[in-house]
């Protein structure tokens, strides 16, 4: 029973931190694409601007008028819509992928909470049962041995790896 207890235990706090893990890689990834789309965005309103502001150019010269003279107004809208674009999707790519790595640390904090929720768990259900301290000693050959043979107890430390 006690075996079995601990068992569970090392098995699922290992199945956890893997989860915790991959959801955490999957979040981040969802924020570095949200970079990269942001960075493609950013180059394509630029390559607009730039025709804009020569298709604006060529208008004014077509429509008799001296394009090294009298386009500045037009140009100044031009750059005032180009540079409020690039505020505001800089100003929301940033937040989103913020908000993304937030999340991800959440999702590995999360895990070693519901890691320690199964430590205590285990842990009274052994006390009820009668196990005495040389269980979870890294010299005995039961519980302490098993942490320590499966990588959720670090040999050197003694404590979980993985969130705790």
């Amino acid at each position: 029973m006690i075996a079995l207890t601990a068992i569970s235990t090392i098995a699922s706090i290992a199945s956890t931190n893997s989860a915790a893990k991959a959801e955490a890689n999957a979040i981040n990834d969802r924020a570095r694409m949200e970079r990269d789309a942001y960075h493609l965005r950013s180059a394509d309103r630029s390559r607009e601007a730039a025709r804009a502001r020569g298709s604006a150019i060529a208008n004014f010269a077509a429509s008799g008028g001296d394009a090294f003279i009298g386009t500045d107004p037009v140009l100044d809208d031009q750059e005032k819509e180009y540079s409020y674009e690039q505020f505001n999707d800089r100003f929301n790519t940033r937040a989103t992928v913020d908000s993304l790595n937030t999340s991800a640390k959440n999702t590995v904090k999360a895990a070693g909470q519901k890691n320690l929720g199964t430590i205590l768990s285990a842990g009274k259900s052994m006390a009820s049962s009668g196990v005495g301290d040389s269980w979870f000693s890294s010299g005995s050959s039961n519980l302490g041995r098993i942490g320590y043979s499966s990588g959720i107890v670090d040999s050197k430390s003694g404590r979980m790896v993985g969130g705790v």
